[in-house]
């Protein structure tokens, strides 16, 4: 497998791409100084309760109060407060339209084999570590190692990873989150206290990735890049500069990705192809057959067409990181057997996505409901908040 990570510059944004044997799969944006970035540690304060949606309005610095909600959210709060009406929370949605930031007080920290939760006792082990040995061994350890009150979820990269080692990265969580808890004494809230997006977020991803090189397009970027991974301690992955003339987005296709993840129609090979409309409350996915035209009977071809439009419906969600619900208007089929084909192979072909998604199947209108957790910001949000 020959993935890279390229970085450069896209309409004065940070831009990242993850090149996957020949093809762009994935697209970052990196949030710039003075923009909110999902991941990020603050130091809130308490604006007001509404009881009727059980939720905390927390003033965070952004030019609108971000939310916090839900009974499990509240009690946590109740934990994470640092002062007469302040409170640590994580930024978990940058705010859409006209709706604020999401909050969690579920704080998270990511690190390259862990993901440590100060705030949530006990540990868990990523679904994709099936060996039982293993998981076992990995759960004993976090009891061991783990101090009382906090929590753990090994990630897929722990899997046969040396002791010692997972308890030096243990060691250095705990140390960030001393740090974290040292600038809240210090400042008053508002204040961002730890950026766990950006660069951060990248690196702790990289070993998921499974990188072989990143390229940077200059040499600000090579120097940012270079900073982020000592200070995260990651030394097996070759770090490269583009030299000359070269343009590194043209050469690996990420400028063409781009404009394709930011168009509303894509098109089919077999000349179908597909109108994707992203509204504040969902995203909605239409399959048109264009100037398809196979010479084969009406039922094989809707689900020939349907089959190629499913496979890159998977893909085009990955590249654009679209998140929350997903309402999908195939071509019409014939029969039951058909949709349980049409489901099913919806699903394998989501499997390449690092992302978590749920696909629900068809509903008595015939339209695939599905569900996708985004990992970062859509590339269509060029431009984030800014803080006061």
């Amino acid at each position: 497998m020959n993935n890279k990570l390229i970085l450069g510059r896209y309409e004065d944004k940070t831009l990242a791409a993850l090149w996957e044997d020949g093809e762009v799969t994935e697209l970052t944006l990196l949030p710039d100084a003075g923009q909110a970035a999902t991941g990020s540690i603050y130091l809130g304060r308490t604006v007001n309760r509404a009881l009727s949606l059980n939720a905390l309005f927390v003033d965070i610095g952004l030019e609108k109060n971000a939310i916090l909600s839900g009974e499990k959210e509240l009690e946590r709060a109740r934990c994470a407060q640092f002062g007469s009406g302040e409170i640590l929370v994580q930024l978990e949605r940058l705010p859409m339209g006209e709706k604020g930031a999401i909050l969690t007080s579920d704080i998270k920290l990511p690190g390259k084999n862990m993901v440590l939760m100060p705030c949530t006792a006990g540990s868990a082990v990523s679904s994709r570590i099936q060996d039982t040995n293993e998981r076992t061994r990995l759960t004993e350890l976090a009891q061991r190692i783990l101090p009382e009150g906090f929590g753990l979820i090994w990630r897929t990269a722990a899997q046969g990873e040396d002791e010692k080692e997972l308890s030096q990265e243990l060691n250095a969580l705990l140390d960030r989150w001393n740090g974290i808890l040292q600038r809240a004494r210090c400042h008053k809230a508002p204040a961002l206290l730890s950026d766990e997006g950006g660069f951060t977020r990248l690196i702790t991803d990289l070993a998921a990735m499974r990188i072989n090189e990143i390229l940077c397009q200059d040499a600000l970027l090579f120097s940012q890049m270079e900073k982020a991974l000592a200070l995260q301690g990651v030394t097996d992955i070759p770090l490269r500069e583009g030299k000359g003339e070269m343009d590194l987005f043209t050469v690996y296709g990420v400028s063409k990705a781009i404009k394709e993840a930011l168009s509303q129609r894509v098109y089919l090979k077999s000349g179908g192809f597909l109108v994707i409309d992203r509204t504040e409350a969902m995203t909605v996915i239409d399959v048109n057959s264009g100037s398809y035209a196979p010479k084969l009977s009406a039922r094989e071809a809707a689900l020939n067409l349907n089959l190629e439009a499913a496979e890159e419906i998977a893909r085009q969600l990955r590249l654009r990181d679209t998140g929350g619900i997903v309402i999908i208007d195939f071509i019409d089929m014939p029969t039951a057997a058909q949709g349980e084909e049409l489901t099913r192979q919806l699903k394998l072909f989501l499997k390449r996505d690092r992302a978590r998604s749920c696909v629900y199947g068809l509903t008595r209108l015939g339209l695939m409901e599905m569900s996708r957790k985004k990992k970062n910001e859509e590339l269509g949000r060029l431009t984030g908040p800014k803080s006061k």
